[in-house]
């Protein structure tokens, strides 16, 4: 900033008055002082967004990086795992005992309504005192493999015997093991209508040998 003083006409014998030199060139430096905090205050607000950009890309890489959640085993009716549905056939609940244990029969209707066929592999029982067993009446049961058609039911029949040994047997959960087009095996555990009625035949004494 250019500097400026002032002169004064006097006339003879006035007194003159002391100049005031906080007028003069020195009073650029305030200026110099100002930009100089400007220049500061720049510097903290591009430092405090760079610090934001860092926490930014790190939360970002934080969230990439994090383990994906375990995939739950698939139940049955579950669109695009393996829409797969299971009911009840003609004469469930027929009731026999193999060495000592009750055993239900229980005829199944399984219908894949996915988008693709599935290979059926196999039937499981799970539950505290639940295991399959051959039917005892010896009635025809489907060969396993089997190709679920979709929209095409499928007959087959399981036989369940319920260990008397176990005091708590809830009732067990059927698990189909089935097969994609691209040889994925899949677990799914299927809902089947009544189950939990037929199996309770399996709780009272008398079924198993008691009073």
């Amino acid at each position: 900033m250019a500097g400026y003083a002032y002169r004064r006409e006097v006339a003879p014998g006035d007194e003159v008055e002391p100049i005031e030199w906080s007028m003069t060139s020195e009073s650029a430096n305030p200026v110099e002082t100002i930009s100089g905090a400007s220049t500061d205050r720049t510097w903290v607000l591009a430092a405090a967004l760079l610090a934001g950009a860092l926490l930014g890309a790190a939360a970002m890489h934080y969230l990439d990086s994090r383990p994906a959640a375990p995939v739950a085993r698939a139940s049955g009716g579950v669109a695009g795992v393996a829409d797969v549905r299971v009911s009840l056939g003609a004469y469930a609940g027929d009731l026999s005992t193999v060495a000592g244990d009750p055993v239900v029969s229980v005829p199944l209707v399984i219908t894949n309504l996915g988008s693709a066929p599935l290979t059926l592999e196999a039937i499981a029982v799970s539950g505290p005192g639940a295991s399959l067993v051959p039917d005892p009446g010896g009635r025809p049961v489907q060969v396993l493999p089997i190709t679920l058609v979709l929209g095409r039911p499928v007959d087959t029949r399981i036989a369940i015997r319920s260990d008397c040994a176990v005091t708590v047997r809830p009732p067990p959960t059927v698990i189909l093991v089935v097969k994609d087009s691209r040889s994925q095996v899949r677990q799914v555990d299927v809902v089947i209508p009544d189950l939990d009625t037929i199996w309770g035949q399996t709780l009272v004494g008398p079924a198993c040998g008691l009073p």
